[in-house]
């Protein structure tokens, strides 16, 4: 009989569980209302900067007040096809998660008609896929900007490989003009011993011819 009765009650609880959305609040213009949000391992930064590309992909550019971004009158045809004023917003998940964020994503038609959670199951469920689709081009965006670094990075080592192969060859021709050098050096050396002897020769010569006379 206990056991009947749990079943009846996760039985009576689970479209209730399934349909739970996930609703909190942002302050615009004064007052809050309502956002349905979504958390993404990414950044803050990242994560907006995902977010707001793909909104200028789609023809939308945001009016950014307070840290919010701000769409007026768009249509999001994935959500609904009537126009709606969009919020979001995008802050660290904590102070200790700097890789973390929350997005809050909020929804007005006739600039005051929230979708929240008593509205419509269907229309949430739109809402909350749509932003669902946010970690993904966080993720890309993320891995875009590493893509990039390391790029940079690569470009950065290939110069210096450059500039050492460059400096490695300049020191050759060096070593090359200085080795040269070197042998006209000793050329010039062994024909100054030898001129250096002839004097002596020509010295003795003097010496011995006074002597004799």
């Amino acid at each position: 009989m206990l056991s009947k009765l749990r079943l009846l009650l996760i039985v009576i609880a689970f479209p209730a569980i399934i349909n739970a959305q996930s609703f909190d609040q942002i302050e615009w213009q004064g007052k809050k209302v309502p956002a349905m949000t979504t958390e993404i391992y990414q950044n803050a930064n990242t994560t907006e900067a995902a977010i707001k590309e793909y909104f200028e992909k789609l023809g939308f550019f945001a009016k950014v007040q307070k840290g919010i971004l701000s769409y007026k009158n768009i249509k999001l045809s994935d959500i609904d096809d009537d126009p709606y004023d969009v919020l979001i917003k995008i802050d660290r998940r904590s102070k200790q998660e700097k890789d973390a964020s929350i997005v809050y994503f909020s929804m007005a038609k006739n600039y005051d008609q929230y979708i929240k959670n008593s509205s419509d199951d269907k229309l949430k469920k739109r809402v909350e896929t749509f932003i669902s689709e946010f970690k993904a081009l966080a993720n890309e965006k993320a891995l875009n900007i590493e893509i990039k670094n390391q790029e940079e990075k690569s470009k950065s080592a290939e110069k210096k490989l450059k500039d050492f192969l460059e400096e490695k060859e300049n020191m050759e021709q060096k070593i090359i003009k200085l080795t040269q050098q070197k042998e006209d050096k000793i050329k010039e050396i062994q024909k100054q011993e030898q001129e250096v002897e002839n004097q002596k020769k020509a010295l003795e010569n003097l010496l011995e011819k006074k002597k004799s006379s």
